[in-house]
């Protein structure tokens, strides 16, 4: 009988890491998950597979890092992909929606303080 039961991927056991806010070019993220029904490493991919995440870990929990590089830009959103030694396939999708790639702009715009010249004595 052979295995067509794929490897899972935790997705609730996701786990971020990095500077807060927006990442500039040279910061580092992580993410931690789990992965079980597999012995072999999965693989993390960003920014539509532009970039690959890293790890040292060779069982589960992983712990991938990622450095954000010129270019990278917006939602840091990492695909994770496993495969067991049958050639089952798991992809899961996990969002850091504390971070970002990239300068984030200004939903709001503030008027700036302006006395009043007349305060001033200008008039």
């Amino acid at each position: 009988m052979s295995d067509t039961t794929a490897p899972v991927i935790v997705t609730p056991s996701a786990t971020f890491n990095g500077p807060a806010g927006a990442v500039p070019v040279g910061g580092q993220v992580s993410l931690e998950i789990e992965v079980s029904g597999t012995s072999l490493v999965p693989k993390v991919t960003l920014f539509n597979g532009a970039g690959t995440a890293t790890t040292d870990s060779i069982q589960s929990p992983y712990t991938f890092t990622y450095t954000i590089q010129s270019g990278d830009s917006g939602p840091i959103v990492y695909t994770v992909e496993a495969e067991d030694q049958a050639g089952n396939q798991a992809i899961a999708s996990v969002t850091d929606v504390t971070r970002s790639a990239g300068l984030l702009l200004r939903t709001s715009v503030e008027a700036p303080f302006l006395p009043y010249l007349a305060d001033w004595g200008c008039f």
